[in-house]
């Protein structure tokens, strides 16, 4: 369903860019030359705290109630999704505590899940990729996982070093969201266990 509903591109689906959700500590963590712009935005904000009170607690607290409600999962409970066409499969944070990777089948393809309980990112597998054995290495630097061929991959899906370096995994459709959002988009989604 990751398509346009309205206007002159009705049907068409947006070109996805590659992005990862985590906490500040990681990212700098893979990236410590990052920059901030500005926290002087002209509006009188705590940048130090979420703004939004319990919004991410409260099971029963919604800006638009969504339809249908699914309870496998608490409505709030952060996940990962991987979408194909009108299927999504889902992962929890909590299956990846203490850093894993996860290589898994869904809709015919296989995927490659790399993460901790901060930040995940998959890829699909193609070809000689697929017999590959992957293990969680990140070493506070840019290095997340690495594989029996002795590559070292970035979260992005980069090999850094080793005899794959340059190639670049195949970004998967994928997205962080809260459960009842991908419930409602994607109904009976497959939940991985």
């Amino acid at each position: 369903r990751l398509q346009c509903v309205n206007g002159t591109l009705k049907g068409d689906e947006p070109v996805l860019i590659n992005v990862v959700e985590t906490n500040w500590k990681t990212w700098r963590t893979l990236y410590p030359n990052t920059k901030v712009l500005t926290r002087e935005t002209g509006f009188a904000r705590n940048y130090n705290n979420y703004p939004y009170g319990d919004y991410k607690t409260n099971q029963n607290f919604f800006i638009f109630t969504p339809s249908p409600l699914n309870s496998a999962l608490p409505n709030k409970e952060r996940i990962y999704a991987i979408m194909d066409e009108n299927v999504a499969k889902v992962y929890q944070f909590q299956n990846f505590i203490g850093g894993k990777t996860i290589k898994d089948t869904f809709h015919g393809k296989d995927y490659l899940l790399v993460g901790n309980e901060n930040i995940i990112n998959s890829f699909e597998l193609t070809g000689s990729q697929t017999s590959l054995t992957f293990e969680f290495s990140f070493t506070n630097s840019e290095q997340f996982f690495s594989d029996n061929e002795g590559n070292k991959w970035s979260v992005f899906g980069k090999a850094l070093e080793g005899p794959r370096a340059g190639e670049v995994l195949k970004t998967s459709k994928s997205v962080v969201s809260f459960w009842f959002a991908i419930a409602a988009f994607y109904p009976n989604p497959v939940i991985y266990n």
